[in-house]
């Protein structure tokens, strides 16, 4: 029971702004912040990452990277869980909330696990309603996500489908949610391997998505595609 002793201290530091607690509880276990994951000792890198996402600390993108990684391997679902929602609140602001907080919903459905959502707070409701275009891809994670914001106080009327984002009559075909995504981090100059680790999607997936985006707009280059979206009003 210690690492689940340990991990409920620390939460309970936390709550009550007490970092300095927190830090010295995590290194009386032992278990360091950029130690292995293992089974063993799930909830203390858990613990480490609310500590790192209360400070601020650019570390916790990495440790939340490590622990998905571990609990998938090993099939913890729990701590899968924890540390998916933990990542959304690490990229709250990024576009790549909406793809941790996807896999969650999709992760606690089946379980109808609402607590671990809830004990994240406000910042946790705003983050499902705003992810709900995504949401609504998937009936069964719109229904889980309603049930959510019934529990957080909030009316299912929250998800209701935003309308459909003009885009400009010159496309043919206009470009998906996750197109103008992939297309927006292209404005920003990323990587195609670091597109897919800001969306959580594979590299091929990213490739397949730009491919796409290229056809639409009819360029063949990422600076011309830019510049193309901006003369469409896209970015």
């Amino acid at each position: 029971m210690r690492p689940e002793l340990i991990d409920r201290q620390v939460s309970l530091a936390l709550a009550t702004g007490d970092l300095a607690s927190a830090d010295a509880r995590l290194r009386e276990s032992g278990v360091a912040a950029d130690d292995p994951v293992t089974h063993h000792t799930d909830p203390i890198p858990l613990a480490w990452l609310r500590l790192l996402l209360a400070r601020g600390d650019a570390r916790a993108a990495g440790l939340a990277q490590r622990i998905i990684g571990s609990a998938e391997a090993g099939g913890r679902h729990g701590t899968l869980l924890q540390a998916l929602i933990l990542a959304v609140r690490r990229h709250a602001d990024e576009p790549g909330a909406a793809a941790y907080l996807e896999r969650a919903l999709a992760l606690a459905e089946p379980e109808g696990a609402l607590r671990v959502f809830l004990d994240e707070g406000e910042p946790m409701r705003l983050q499902i309603a705003n992810c709900r275009v995504q949401i609504d891809r998937t009936p069964r994670l719109k229904t889980f996500a309603v049930k959510l914001l019934a529990a957080f106080g909030e009316p299912a009327a929250a998800l209701a489908p935003r309308p459909p984002i003009p885009q400009p009559s010159a496309l043919i075909e206009p470009l998906s949610e996750r197109e103008l995504e992939v297309l927006r981090l292209l404005a920003e100059g990323l990587k195609y391997a670091e597109i897919a680790d800001r969306l959580v999607v594979s590299l091929n997936t990213v490739r397949f998505h730009v491919k796409e985006i290229y056809g639409k707009l009819g360029v063949n280059r990422q600076a011309q595609a830019v510049a193309r979206a901006q003369e469409l009003a896209l970015l």
